[in-house]
């Protein structure tokens, strides 16, 4: 089998100088002014070497370099600003200050385009610039991730493939941390506005690989950096369900790799079963948060476009949607056939049969997207999954007929295991270093 993740656009921004915030110099010493001027200057150079890491060109290791070079200082600038040693920009006029402009990575090429003075949004708060940079290194971690993925393709040793798979499954553990600060810190300490409903309608089951439930109150807004979520109406990485839906994808990718690793080290059909289970629960989760949050914000903008893809969500990318609709029912089926690979080994024939069975309906299901998509990869994982589970399903009925003549129960029937889930997410804070400005 083949792990086929999401590849995220970089969100884009445009160049400010950081040396423009202004000073408060009441009660603060010469040599700290000067020092906070420097850091300042500093701070520019390393957000100018972070927009150069943005490029297509680079690799997404140099951009999550650049980033974890420029967060300390941008943290410093955040602590400087809440302690009023540089003045909030809350309040500025139009003329006065810096802008932080930044893309989306989630926004669909038609909702990018149908009204060009959206592709960026801006904001004078540093709060605004923190969430994004945030977001960013969370976004280029999962694609650091992809490009060492996509690294197997080339290797043929089973040993150095499991290696690959390693590194891929830490980055996307760091990168689960990020969303999943975001998501219970960040966007409820700076967003005032968060639909709390919402966020109790998609709280996670109780065997959920998630960690840190939403609390019962959000964190005490600072006034200073606050601003509200409807001032980003279609920026969809703004609101919670955006963060959440992220630490879901990022989770069920993770969960991908492991049952790809299980197999080449010859775990057993049950193991893999069970691990599979994790997959269609978390992509199932994952993709009623999307549809949510695309929910939202179509209700939160009086325009919107229509496209092919308008009932996987018009206004989100259509293609993080189609991949967690497609890692849902794809896994469901692969999990009906690995617990009938189990009972057939286990002697238990006419539940193989029943298992084998809906597994093929289940798969068979995947044949709408290869009308939606005709290049689409999962389609030839499918078909090969597919074609397999055939043959087992003609040998398990005519062994069940002609030897075993065991009922084959119902699905509704048996039951199916707890899923395991084994990817645990490497914590991200914000404020373990930054540079005093």
């Amino acid at each position: 089998m083949t792990v086929l993740p999401h590849d995220f656009t970089a969100p884009q921004t445009k160049k400010v100088n950081l040396e423009k915030l202004q000073i408060i110099s009441s009660g603060a010493s010469k040599e700290s002014i000067n020092m906070t001027k420097e850091n300042l200057k500093e701070a520019t150079k390393a957000r100018d070497h972070m927009i150069i890491a943005l490029s297509k060109s680079k690799p997404f290791q140099v951009l999550v370099a650049a980033i974890e070079k420029y967060l300390p200082y941008l943290t410093g600038i955040l602590h400087a600003t809440e302690n009023e040693q540089l003045k909030s920009q809350k309040d500025a006029k139009d003329r006065d200050g810096i802008v932080f402009e930044w893309t989306s990575a989630l926004l669909g090429e038609e909702t990018k385009t149908f009204s060009k003075s959206r592709k960026y949004f801006s904001s004078k708060l540093i709060s605004f610039e923190v969430l994004m940079v945030v977001y960013t290194y969370g976004y280029a971690l999962c694609n650091l991730a992809s490009e060492k993925i996509k690294m197997t393709a080339n290797l043929a040793d089973n040993n150095s493939i499991i290696e690959v798979y390693q590194d891929a499954a830490l980055c996307l553990r760091r990168a689960s941390g990020v969303f999943n600060y975001l998501a219970n810190i960040g966007i409820p300490h700076y967003i005032t506005g968060q639909d709390f409903n919402t966020l109790q309608e998609i709280s996670p089951v109780s065997s959920s690989p998630l960690s840190n439930p939403y609390p019962t109150t959000f964190p005490t807004i600072s006034s200073k950096l606050s601003f509200p979520k409807s001032a980003f109406s279609l920026l969809p990485e703004m609101d919670v369900l955006c963060a959440r839906g992220l630490v879901e994808y990022t989770q069920g990718i993770g969960q991908v790799i492991a049952i790809h690793t299980a197999i080449a080290t010859g775990k057993t059909a049950a193991t893999i079963a069970r691990l599979s289970v994790s997959v269609f629960k978390i992509f199932d989760q994952a993709q009623q948060t999307l549809i949510m949050l695309d929910t939202k914000l179509k209700n939160n903008n009086e325009k919107s476009t229509i496209s092919l893809f308008e009932s996987m969500g018009c206004l989100l990318d259509p293609e993080l949607r189609l991949i967690c609709a497609q890692y849902r029912i794809l896994y469901r089926g692969i999990t009906l056939y690995y617990l009938a690979l189990d009972a057939n080994q286990n002697g238990k024939s006419g539940i193989s049969v029943s298992f084998i069975i809906n597994a093929n309906r289940q798969l068979e299901e995947m044949d709408v997207f290869d009308e939606i998509s005709k290049s689409n990869p999962f389609m030839n994982e499918t078909r090969r999954i597919f074609a397999e589970s055939k043959k087992l399903e003609a040998r398990y009925e005519k062994e069940n007929r002609l030897v075993y003549r065991e009922e084959v129960p119902d699905i509704s029937n048996l039951e199916i295991p707890q899923g395991v889930n084994v990817l645990k997410m490497v914590e991200f804070k914000l404020s373990t270093a930054f540079i005093v400005i």
